[in-house]
Order: structure tokens, then sequence, then C-alpha cells
């Protein structure tokens, strides 16, 4: 197989109003994607981390959210972007900006999770549409269903993403609120629950939740769990959920792939069978697709690409039997400067952190993509 080296086809310039997250989504409904940019603290801007000396420096004065087109043109801005001259340390997880039509109305909202609130923005204008207050502060990890729900119903589940408080296990809880961010339910644990949702169908057919370990409805309740889970082994700090990916194959099959954290992954179907499990050091991205050339389209042709990132940093493919079909190295990863010594043994600041692969690319030529803040 030869390799195929990934071309650079364009860069954009987005000055002051560029994020440490960036989101693609359609957020007004005009069937092309824009980009959604966040500057914010992320977990940082909880108490369990904003007062540390490592941090507490470092943080950004203001939360902004702004949007784009595909052309770097700005279409609106919410908040108070950072100064540029500024750098500052955010832990977002990919996860506190989520775009979806929340209330129904047919028009896609922007979801921003802020710590102790959660705001609504309208995605044509970025107006804010609603907010509402939230019982603690740690509450950076969003996702809205973007699907039909009663009031009784999650339109938007929040959650926490690392350290609880009063004993809570890390990542918990987790709360549904409905289109008018009234709590329908929780706060309440969901085995596994990590750093990242998606929106996949339930065995009834209607979209629920992909939450650690979980199907879950929008009532709050449990559809499934993966069946190599016994939920009273698990340890919540080593053992939840980083990254998922979410696939229907061939003859309607749906596909869920996990990484979930320290030391599995884990690709389930329906139901919650094991389909195989990866083992490795700390298994933490995950993306399902085409990966190696062929003439068949069918659904069952994706394989499964598994991301390590500690010791031994490298990317894994398997098939859908399980097969591992290659192995290779990539660059080591740096935690941000807030988890460890601010400069490297030579006395450099660390400049990076390399989050989880978090993009399938499908062109003539698919492309496993990286989000890399600098």
């Amino acid at each position: 197989m030869s390799l195929q080296i990934a071309q650079l086809e364009w860069t954009l310039d987005l000055g002051l109003h560029g994020g440490a997250e960036t989101f693609f989504a359609d957020i007004n409904a005009d069937g092309r994607l824009e980009m959604i940019t966040y500057q914010g603290p992320g977990i940082f801007g909880a108490r369990a981390f904003c007062e540390q000396p490592k941090i507490k420096p470092f943080l950004p004065r203001h939360t902004a959210v702004s949007a784009f087109d595909m052309t770097g043109r700005i279409l609106w801005t919410w908040g108070e972007p950072q100064a540029s001259d500024r750098p500052y340390l955010s832990h977002g997880n990919e996860a506190c900006v989520s775009v979806g039509d929340v209330d129904g109305d047919g028009r896609p909202e922007v979801v921003v999770a802020l710590g102790d609130a959660v705001t609504v923005l309208d995605g044509v204008s970025g107006r804010e549409r609603r907010s509402g207050s939230l019982p603690e502060d740690y509450f950076y990890i969003v996702h809205a269903l973007d699907a039909p729900t009663g009031m009784r119903e999650a339109a938007i589940v929040i959650k926490n993403s690392e350290a609880g408080y009063h004993g809570a296990p890390h990542g918990q809880p987790v709360m549904g609120l409905n289109r008018a961010l009234e709590l329908v339910w929780g706060p309440k644990t969901v085995p596994g629950g990590g750093h990242h949702i998606l929106t996949v169908p339930m065995p009834d057919g209607r979209p629920g939740y992909w939450i650690g370990y979980c199907a879950v409805r929008p009532d709050g309740t449990i559809a499934w769990m993966a069946d190599a889970i016994v939920p009273e082994n698990l340890d919540a700090r080593l053992q939840h959920v980083d990254y998922t990916d979410h696939w229907r194959a061939a003859a309607g099959r749906n596909i869920f792939a996990m990484a979930a954290g320290t030391p599995h992954g884990y690709v389930v179907a329906d139901g919650g069978g094991t389909i195989f499990r990866v083992e490795d050091e700390h298994v933490q991205g995950v993306a399902g697709g085409r990966f190696v050339a062929g003439d068949d389209d069918a659904g069952d042709n994706r394989q499964v690409a598994f991301y390590n990132c500690h010791g031994d940093t490298a990317i894994s493919l398997y098939d859908l039997r399980g097969k591992r079909l290659w192995r290779r190295k990539v660059a080591r990863r740096h935690w941000d400067m807030s988890l460890m010594d601010l400069s490297m043994p030579d006395g450099t600041i660390r400049r990076f952190h390399r989050s989880r692969p978090k993009a399938v690319i499908y062109n003539r030529r698919y492309v496993w993509g990286y989000d890399v803040l600098f």
C-alpha cells in the first residue's frame, strides 16, 4: 500500500476571534458548514482547578464564541474575545459547544457550556435566546440532541468532565435539560461518562444519547450498556470514555466505537454486544472510516483507528473482525502547561497540547484529521 501524503489546501487567519477549540456545523440551515470557535477556560474554570498556581495566572479573562463561514468571514461574536497578545490556558474537551435545534423551531442553535450556566444562542445572529443556571461550576460538556423532544425529555445533556465534588466519581454527574433549560432528570451517574457525547438511535428508532458506555433515552433511562462493562467494577478516574464514534453499517447495523481511556477501546453493535476489544496503555482517540483503498463501498468495509496517547504514542488500524492491519508511532503528546511543569527539560515552554483525533475527511482519499492547539 503506497503512502498518501496530505496536501495543505488553504489556511484561514481568524485573528482576534480564533479559539482554543473549533467546531464545524451548519448553524444557519443553508446546507453548508460554518466554523464556531470557543475562547474560554473549559474545565479549568471550575474551582477544583482555577485557583491552582499553575493555572490561575494563565486563565482567559473572558469567554467568547464566534462564527465564521468557510472563507474566514466572521458572521457573529458572542462575548468579549481575548486580547491577541495574551496566551491563555483552556481545556474544553472539544465539548463546551454543541449545535442543534434545541427548541423545535426548525432552526439550529449554538449551545455553550459555562460551568455554572448554559446559554443557547441563535445560530444565524449569535444573539442569546435563553440561559439557565446550573447547581455546580464544573458543567463544561454539553450536547444538543437535535431532535424533537417533549417537555419532560432532555433536549440537552450537560455533565462534569473531570473531578467531582463531595465524593462524586470522576466525570460525574450528568443532567438532562428540556428545551426551556429546565432540569428534567439527574444529576445522576452514567457508567463510563467521560468527555464525549453523541446522538445515536435507540432500540425504538428514536434518537438518544451515547454517554460513556451507555445508550441513554431522552427521558434519562438507560436503553442498554456495552456488555463488556460491569459498572460496580469501574474505576471512574481511569475507566471513562474519552472519545466515541458511531456509524450505520451494512444491513442497517449500528456500530459504536469507544476510546475508553486506560486501558481499553471497544467496538460494539446495537444492544451493546461487543464486536471486538483492544488494549493499550491509554486508548484516547477513535475514528471509523474507510481508510484502506478499495472498490467495495459497503458500510462494513470500514476500519476503526484507535489512538494511544501515552508511552508508545501510536495509531492502530483494525478491521471490523478485530484484526490489526497496522500500527504507526506518532509524535509524542504534550499536556497542557498546567498539568505538567511549565517548561521542557531544556527550559523552553511547552508549546502545544495535541488533542485527540477528531475528524474523518472524505474526498478521493480518506484522511484522519487532528486538532492541534499551538
